[in-house]
């Protein structure tokens, strides 16, 4: 909240404030408040509706002196915070940016390639690009591991050495396996709920028209992804034990009471909208 965000830096001073990702409560102004309370204030964010608010609220007469504003729809936050923070270490320790800052590269030159590496993953998933091999799978992994390393610190902040330690050791190959298994398991629940879907009419839809649509989609969708065809082909191996995994929901071969309620419903709502646009039902 705006209030929280303000008092918490009304009580602890500091000479820098960088806002990441997010815009504080929606709300450009906070920008103009911060700004107050600080000696440097950075925002870095993607946003298309942030940058549109901040960019109508703010003009050359009343932005801040001491706000930089880093904002780039085509790339992720977190690419552009590497970006922007890697650029002033190499202008202050004179190294190459394009391997990373000196003392990195020195210390250990594969991991830093490995950080670039995940980050271009996240970037990938942040925009809905999923263009990198194994894309969805990979940054399944990175997020279980980010998870499993907050709940080590617990209540701490995140900020900790231990913290930004145990990020810095994720690798790709560490974390795929793990990705593997969390992406086919999330597959094989949505397929499962899927095959015990059913359609609902709300008022005044065509039924013909919604029909055709879901079928279409159907259509499109199973040709889209020939990954997918592929693990059905797996499943229909198991195809006995999701069977017997059905058999509670299918009510020992009778329909389900609520679809057959939905069913009849949906059956009258349709009856009335042609009686009352005249038409009828054939």
């Amino acid at each position: 909240p705006r209030d929280t965000i303000l008092s918490q830096v009304q009580n602890n001073k500091s000479d820098t404030i960088i806002i990441v990702d997010i815009l504080p409560g929606n709300d450009p102004e906070i920008l103009q408040e911060l700004s107050l309370h600080t000696e440097r204030l950075i925002w870095i964010d993607h946003h298309v509706s942030n940058i549109e608010k901040v960019e109508e609220h703010l003009s050359s007469e009343n932005t801040p002196s001491n706000l930089e504003i880093v904002a780039d729809i085509s790339e992720a936050a977190c690419k552009l915070t590497r970006s922007y923070f890697e650029s002033e270490l190499s202008s202050e320790l004179a190294c190459d940016i394009t391997t990373g800052p000196q003392f990195v590269k020195n210390s250990n030159e594969y991991r830093w390639k490995e950080y670039l590496r995940v980050l271009d993953y996240v970037q990938d998933h942040d925009l809905g690009k999923y263009e990198l091999n194994q894309s969805k799978e990979i940054v399944s992994g990175i997020f279980d591991r980010f998870h499993d390393i907050r709940k080590r610190i617990g209540n701490e902040d995140p900020s900790t050495p231990y913290f930004t330690r145990e990020l810095s050791k994720i690798t790709i190959e560490k974390v795929l396996p793990v990705g593997r298994k969390l992406y086919k398991q999330r597959r094989e629940t949505a397929r499962r709920y899927l095959k015990k879907a059913f359609m609902i009419f709300i008022g005044g839809i065509d039924s013909d028209k919604s029909r055709k649509r879901s079928a279409d989609s159907s259509c499109s969708d199973s040709k889209s992804d020939t990954e997918e065809e592929s693990e059905e082909e797996e499943e229909k191996k198991n195809s006995d034990t999701e069977n017997d995994d059905d058999k509670d929901v299918d009510m020992k071969g009778s329909q389900n009471p609520f679809t057959a309620f939905l069913n009849q419903s949906s059956s009258k709502s349709h009856k009335a909208a042609n009686h009352r646009r005249g038409g009828k039902k054939r």
